[in-house]
């Protein structure tokens, strides 16, 4: 499997993930919640990328082979791991998000009506006093 193959299979697999835990936890799928699922796949297809990145200081092009990145090789394997940080750490946001059970809807109050707020008249069961 290649590279690109592989990012783009992690990618819809890291998606499906914080679908299905949002799905599972808010019991909601509203439109409000594409920006990140698409943010989700995009940090997933970074992630195999990421890991060759960081590895290619451990096995950098042959000496034989003249490449403009000679010499460069642990740049090469720090914006690896700087990428692979960035992803981890937006994909751990995203799944978070998602797990967080929404806050319940606030009960309405009953509104009072004018003429019982101007005479100093309160609801039953209220303790309160009206200035």
């Amino acid at each position: 499997m290649d590279l690109n193959l592989f990012g783009t299979v992690t990618g819809f697999l890291i998606a499906g993930v914080v679908i299905l835990i949002t799905l599972i936890r808010q019991r909601r799928f509203e439109m409000s919640d594409l920006g990140p699922f698409f943010v989700s796949f995009l940090a997933g297809t970074n992630l195999p990328a990421a890991i060759f990145l960081c590895g290619y200081a451990l096995a950098p092009d042959p000496a034989a082979v003249p490449t403009k990145l000679h010499g460069l090789e642990r740049f090469v394997s720090f914006a690896g791991l700087s990428l692979l940080l960035v992803s981890l750490v937006s994909i751990w946001a995203l799944v978070r998000g998602a797990a967080q059970k929404p806050a319940p809807a606030p009960q309405p109050q009953p509104a009072l009506a004018p003429m019982q707020v101007e005479a100093g008249n309160q609801p039953a069961g209220s303790n309160e006093k009206v200035p």
